[in-house]
């Protein structure tokens, strides 16, 4: 009788090692107001959009967000937008009678790129647009 022999061989592949990802998702802003009075602000730069609800400031990145909604809820509300680049954005005044003001801080509407829904609410509200820039 004849003996077979195999000849066995341990291959490893090495692979090199990743390293630790964070997935960005892409997120609705949701800036929301009190039932009182209101100071509420929302700009961006292309980049960085910034915040302003009653003196506490907060900064989002652009490019993880997909939408804008500003709710002020009740009291006499001042909501000012000063642009939304690439964010469709939507503005809810609530009850009470708001002052919106769009680009009044920059003079330029050419920062409110997306579309901008504006609900007013019950009782008198007042909207208030600059274009000074004469973009």
């Amino acid at each position: 009788m004849s003996k077979c022999f195999k000849s066995v061989r341990r291959v490893t592949t090495m692979y090199p090692q990743l390293e630790n990802r964070r997935l960005l998702a892409s997120v609705a802003l949701q800036v929301q107001g009190t039932e009182e009075e209101d100071v509420i602000r929302v700009s961006t730069d292309g980049t960085t959009i910034t915040t302003f609800v009653n003196g506490v400031t907060e900064t989002f990145s652009d490019a993880t967000v997909t939408e804008i909604f500003i709710d002020a809820l009740a009291g006499g509300d001042f909501v000012f937008l000063d642009g939304n680049s690439d964010n469709p954005t939507t503005i809810n005044g609530g009850s009470g009678n708001d002052e919106f003001d769009i680009a009044t801080a920059s003079g330029n509407l050419a920062l409110i790129q997306s579309p901008l829904t504006i609900i007013g609410g019950d009782d008198n509200d007042n909207l208030r647009m600059s274009d000074s820039q004469d973009n």
